[in-house]
């Protein structure tokens, strides 16, 4: 693989004035001036300049060869391998966790000795947690929300997180039929 790329660009065919700058040689040798600063700027060195060959249509069918003036510059490869300068990634800070842990050791989703919840990983059983939580830290006379209102509110947030793309044909196929 090789370490350098290469650019090949047209060596200007006419001189350009500048200050202070006489004669046709001059302005020649001030364009190409101009030329090779501006690719150094890009990071481009100065090779060569060469002279090719050229074959160019006249007409229909006839061709002839044009003699072209190019200049060839290189450059290091950006992607090169050698010039790969691995570092170790700093830890990133822990997020900050959403939710609060649900305060006790109770860890299968009943509430206050209930029988454990098959939906206890689940929103049910969260929601349930979450009750049970604050019904603990808030005022002992409150009533903690019933099943079926906690069952209500977790069909609800089900019924909210439904694929929308199956929401937009099933409704395509609704105007359709109508």
């Amino acid at each position: 693989m090789s370490h350098y790329e290469y650019k090949v660009v047209p060596a200007p065919a006419r001189g350009k004035r500048g200050r202070g700058i006489s004669g046709p040689e001059g302005r020649f040798a001030h364009s190409l001036e101009l030329v090779m600063n501006d690719m150094a700027a890009e990071g481009w060195e100065y090779q060569r300049a060469e002279t090719l060959p050229s074959e160019e249509k006249t007409g229909l069918v006839n061709a002839h060869t044009v003699y072209r003036n190019v200049l060839v510059f290189r450059r290091k490869r950006q992607s090169d391998l050698a010039a790969f300068d691995p570092r170790a990634i700093q830890e990133a800070p822990q997020a900050p966790l959403l939710l609060p842990p649900v305060s006790g050791s109770d860890t299968s989703g009943s509430v206050s000795g209930d029988a454990p919840d098959p939906d206890a990983g689940g929103l049910s059983g969260l929601l349930r947690r979450r009750a049970a939580q604050r019904q603990s830290d808030s005022d002992p006379e409150v009533e903690a929300p019933s099943d079926a209102a906690l069952e209500d509110l977790a069909s609800r947030f089900a019924e909210d997180a439904e694929d929308p793309v199956e929401d937009a044909a099933a409704a395509q196929r609704r105007t359709a039929a109508e």
